[in-house]
């Protein structure tokens, strides 16, 4: 059983697959500002990084380096911006990039990384594969896509999304997600990320993410914990 590091951004993203799955606060990293979990059997440890790329890439960094995974799943809610998304409906990236990251004027693409050689991060293909497959055994209530999942410092709402959209042509918007890809891709570390659309980033955004988080939370939480089992 490959040693797994279990990350999200809020903790209404692990409640659900930290009761079904046993988990515990780890005793060991107590000391650290953000809540560890440990579940023993699977090698499986878990933690709330915070909302936002930055606690997102501060929490990942320590907690690779302190506890060294082998591989690293991002998990939690996001909103569509590709048109056959809908509420419920689930992400497994393919691949992560910072729609605001913007060195254009230093003759960089579009949301690429000074220096990284990169416009976007890769997730590893036999965790999306094996997320697929999982996806694909199960009864959800929902549709699950394969594709690139876009991240940055703003709750997206109003017209963003579809300008994001035109621009990058990925499936959803997150606020950590690329973030944490980063990082993994620094420590050269295989990751997948999924995620369940909470919202549709257009004008009814912040009323969609109220209403649909619960829902949302649950369609992902099923996948996830038959993904960590198989994995």
């Amino acid at each position: 059983m490959k040693k797994t590091l279990l990350l999200c951004a809020m903790t209404e993203e692990i409640e659900i697959i930290k009761k079904s799955l046993n988990f515990e606060l780890d005793s060991d990293y107590s000391d650290l500002p953000w809540p560890v979990y440990k579940e023993p059997e699977l090698c499986i440890y878990a933690a709330v990084t915070g909302i936002g790329k930055v606690n997102a890439a501060a929490c990942s960094s320590v907690l690779i380096k302190l506890i060294k995974p082998e591989q690293v799943i991002g998990i939690g809610v996001a909103g569509a911006v590709a048109p056959e998304l809908k509420i419920g409906d689930v992400v497994i990236s393919n691949s992560a990039v910072q729609y605001d990251m913007n060195a254009t004027a230093f003759g960089y693409r579009l949301g690429e990384v000074p220096r990284m050689n990169t416009l976007e991060f890769k997730a590893d293909s036999i965790l999306y594969t094996a997320a697929s497959k999982v996806a694909e055994s199960m009864d959800l209530e929902a549709k699950v896509y394969v594709g690139q999942i876009m991240s940055g410092d703003c709750f997206v709402s109003g017209n963003m999304g579809a300008e994001i959209y035109q621009n990058f042509g990925g499936l959803c918007v997150d606020m950590e997600s690329a973030a944490w890809a980063q990082v993994a891709h620094i420590f050269e570390l295989p990751w997948v990320i999924l995620r369940s659309m909470s919202d549709q980033a257009d004008g009814t955004a912040s009323v969609d993410f109220n209403e649909f988080l619960p829902r949302a939370v649950k369609n992902l939480s099923h996948l996830v914990e038959e993904l960590l089992k198989s994995v």
